[in-house]
């Protein structure tokens, strides 16, 4: 009886030990699969294709199609998407467990002076 109950607590104790070590994986797995949409508009609200789209502090990044439209799946890291586009302004936005953002960029005119 005795060894039934050691064999008993120590199948448990593996089971146990199993179902942490799953759970910590799923809770990392499911953190780095946020995925992020939006569209990218300049003053006037017309699309911008093209845009590039970052998560800060990564190389994870996309650009936003034809419509302006874009998606991108997140990695562990920084919270943090960065928009940049040639003439544009670059803008940061923290993502806050948002899973839509949609970001207006504003001219720079100082870069437009020097690419002429």
């Amino acid at each position: 009886m005795k060894k039934t109950l050691k064999k008993r607590n120590s199948s448990l104790g593996i089971k146990l030990l199993l179902f942490l070590l799953f759970s910590v994986f799923t809770a990392f797995s499911t953190q780095a699969q946020d995925v992020i949409t939006g569209v990218v508009k300049d003053a006037e609200g017309f699309t911008l294709p093209g845009v590039s789209v970052l998560q800060k502090g990564t190389t994870r990044g996309t650009s936003t199609d034809f419509d302006g439209k874009y998606s991108i799946k997140l990695t562990v890291g920084q919270r943090t998407l960065v928009f940049s586009y040639l003439g544009f302004k670059k803008v940061e936005v923290p993502i806050n467990g948002k899973k839509t953002i949609n970001v207006t960029l504003k001219q720079a005119s100082e870069s437009l002076d020097e690419i002429v």
